[in-house]
């Protein structure tokens, strides 16, 4: 299970990403029974993207999956239509990733400020430097 002193790590990988990017994001962190265990909102983000970065995170958690692929198998005359009306505040924004270590939820992560295509961005580089850091 993903550690508060982890989650910090990938916090701050984010905020450094995205100040360097110029975007102003939230960032939330999940444990892999959906709880949140870090949350990190930047100065000027929109008030929106707090809901939606931790929405993300749990969606991610919840189905193991990309909160965008979700959002492909979710659309009407799909398997999993509507699925975002499902367990209380989920998204199929694309900016939400499970983080596995060796085929285990380990946690995940939410990225929302900036297009849905660039949270996703964001949220795969922190999970790729976190997995990256574990190899160490």
């Amino acid at each position: 299970m993903i550690t508060l002193s982890e989650s910090k790590q990938i916090v701050d990988f984010s905020l450094k990403l995205c100040a360097q990017k110029q975007l102003n994001i939230c960032v939330a962190i999940y444990d892999p029974h959906a709880n949140l265990i870090a949350f990190e909102r930047m100065d000027n983000s929109m008030l929106g993207s707090i809901d939606l970065a931790m929405r993300k995170a749990k969606t991610a958690c919840l189905f193991k999956a990309a909160t965008h692929v979700l959002r492909e198998l979710s659309q009407p005359n799909m398997p999993i239509w509507s699925i975002e009306l499902s367990n209380g505040k989920l998204t199929t924004i694309a900016g939400g990733i499970p983080i596995f270590i060796q085929d285990e939820l380990y946690g995940s992560i939410g990225i929302s400020g900036g297009t849905a295509d660039e949270d996703y961005e964001i949220a795969k580089r922190c999970v790729n430097f976190f997995l990256n850091s574990k190899v160490k």
